[in-house]
C-alpha cells in the first residue's frame, strides 16, 4: 500500500486529500511536524510527502527511502532544499495556480489602504479616549500618488488592475518580464531604483531566491521617499528585516506594512512590534475559504499522479524529471507542463 504523508496540515481538515487519493488505496498519514527530526520520523517509508512550511532538509531527504516527490501547498519552495531533492531524484512540485492571487492583492491593497488613512493608528487613538484627526497628521492624498511593484506576475498585475480605480500611477520593475507585458497592462517599467526613489507606495510580489534575498536592504530604504510606505506580501526574506527596523525608527520611510516577516514568526517582544508605524499580519495573504480548497485538491491531485507513475504538471527542479521517467516508463511528458 502506499505511503501519502501530509507533513504538516494547517488547514482545518485533510478532506480533500482523503476524497482524490481513495480511488488509490493508498496510507494517508496526517501530521503536525515542525522539525525535521519529527519529519524523518513520520515520512522516511513514504512514497509522496505533502508539505506546507515544515522543513524539507537534506537530512530530510537521506531519509527517504523510497520518496517519488514532494508537493509543496503554494508557491514558494524555500523550505525544500530543491538541490538535494534533485541529487535524490525526487521530483519537488508546487502549485502555482490555486487562485490566491485574488487574495494577495486584496490583502496588499488592503494594506496601502490602511496605512494611506492611518485606520489602525487612528483607530488606536480612539481606545485610548482620544478623538482628535488631527493624531494623525500628515495623511495625504490617494489619487495621484505612485504605487512602485517590485515584480510583475500575476499578483503584481492583479494589484495593478486593481488601483486603477484609485487613479493611482503605477510602475514596476521585473527583469524577467518582456516589455509587452507592461504595455499591455499600461504600466510604466522602471529600474530598481528609479521605482524605489519615484514611488510613494512599494509593494514586493518577488519569490524568494539567491537574487531576492535581501533584495531590499539599507541601501534601497534610504533611497525611497521618506513619505514612503513599504508593503510585503511576498517572502520575509526579501527583506532586511533589521535595516527594515532601523529605516522605520528613524523615519528613512514613512511606515510598513508586513504580511511576512524574516526569522517569522515573532514573539511578542521583536524590536518592529514596539513601532507605532508598522502594521504585521500572520502570513495571512493567501487566504479565504475558497483558495485553501482549492490549493488542497490541486496538491492532493499532483500526488495522485505521481502515484500513477505520471509526470505531475507543475515541477520546480526538471533537472529530476528524467530519472523520474526512467524509473516510470509509462509515463509521458505532459505538453501542458508548467514552470514555477
Amino acid at each position: 500500500m502506499p505511503k501519502v504523508v501530509v507533513t504538516d496540515l494547517v488547514y482545518s481538515n485533510a478532506k480533500y486529500e482523503k476524497e482524490i487519493l481513495a480511488p488509490l488505496n493508498v496510507e494517508l498519514i496526517v501530521a503536525y511536524c515542525k522539525k525535521e527530526e519529527e519529519v524523518i520520523r513520520i515520512s522516511k517509508d513514504a512514497d509522496v510527502l505533502l508539505v506546507c512550511y515544515a522543513p524539507i532538509t537534506k537530512k530530510v531527504m537521506r531519509s527517504l527511502a523510497k520518496c517519488k516527490g514532494m508537493i509543496r501547498y503554494g508557491v514558494g519552495v524555500d523550505n525544500i532544499d530543491v538541490e538535494a531533492a534533485t541529487a535524490r531524484g525526487i521530483l519537488v512540485i508546487n502549485v502555482p495556480h490555486y487562485g490566491a492571487e485574488n487574495e494577495v492583492s486584496s490583502h496588499a491593497l488592503g494594506l496601502l489602504l490602511c496605512a494611506a488613512r492611518k485606520i489602525l493608528f487612528l483607530d488606536r487613538k480612539v481606545r485610548q479616549g482620544i478623538w482628535d484627526y488631527r493624531e494623525a497628521r500628515p495623511i495625504y492624498r490617494i489619487e495621484g500618488s505612485t504605487l512602485g511593484l517590485v515584480g510583475f506576475g500575476s499578483i503584481g498585475k492583479m494589484l495593478a488592475r486593481k488601483v486603477k480605480g484609485l487613479e493611482m500611477k503605477v510602475i514596476a520593475y521585473d527583469p524577467y518580464r518582456k516589455r509587452e507585458e507592461f504595455e499591455r497592462e499600461k504600466v510604466q517599467r522602471a529600474s530598481l531604483e528609479e521605482l524605489l526613489q519615484r514611488s510613494d507606495y512599494v509593494s514586493i510580489h518577488v519569490p524568494l531566491n539567491q537574487e531576492t534575498h535581501h533584495l531590499i536592504g539599507e541601501r534601497q530604504l534610504r533611497m525611497m521617499k521618506r513619505t514612503a510606505v513599504l508593503i510585503n506580501t511576498a517572502r520575509g526574506d526579501v527583506v532586511d528585516s533589521q535595516a527594515l527596523y532601523l529605516a522605520l525608527r528613524n523615519k528613512w520611510i514613512r511606515s510598513a506594512c508586513l504580511d511576512v516577516i524574516e526569522n517569522g514568526p515573532l514573539n511578542k517582544d521583536h524590536s518592529l512590534l514596539q513601532l507605532d508605524n508598522v502594521i504585521i499580519t500572520p502570513h495571512s495573504a493567501f487566504y479565504s475559504e475558497q483558495s485553501c480548497a482549492t490549493l488542497q485538491r490541486i496538491a492532493a491531485e499532483e500526488a495522485s499522479r505521481l502515484l500513477r507513475g505520471e509526470l505531475p504538471r507543475s515541477v520546480v527542479n526538471e533537472e529530476a524529471v528524467a530519472r523520474f521517467l526512467s524509473r516510470s516508463p509509462s509515463a509521458k511528458r505532459d505538453n501542458n507542463l508548467e514552470s514555477c
